[in-house]
């Protein structure tokens, strides 16, 4: 969705040197990631809820199911673990440490439910 993009760029440019003012070049970060997939849905759940014409033939059934899963990610506070297992590239590894530090309880429920099925 372009909402995603719009708002992923967005927060690189204006937002990750002061949250990340140790680093000399933006990248992308587990902030930026969270940032975006949280303005999608935000954005799919408007267009979901705006009964106009225009609306409803912008909205795109095929993306239904990824955003219901995002949004039950989002819902039980794993959008993190999610960003960093699932979505993970060089630049975003950088925050696994940090995050792991700090969250290892979430990666290790991530884990448990989304890739082993344990309840």
């Amino acid at each position: 969705m372009m909402a995603y993009t719009i708002c992923a760029v967005g927060w690189r440019t204006k937002d990750f040197a002061a949250a990340y003012p140790q680093e000399k070049a933006p990248r992308r970060s587990l902030r930026e990631e969270v940032y975006a997939i949280e303005a999608m849905l935000e954005t799919a759940a408007n267009g979901k809820n705006d009964t106009s014409p225009e609306a409803q033939g912008a909205h795109l059934e095929k993306w239904q199911p990824i955003i219901d899963a995002l949004t039950t990610l989002k819902n039980e506070g794993l959008l993190d673990a999610y960003a960093l297992f699932e979505r993970v590239d060089a630049d975003l590894a950088k925050d696994y440490a940090g995050y792991r530090a700090e969250h290892r309880d979430m990666l290790e429920r991530y884990i448990r439910l989304y890739w082993c099925g344990f309840e």
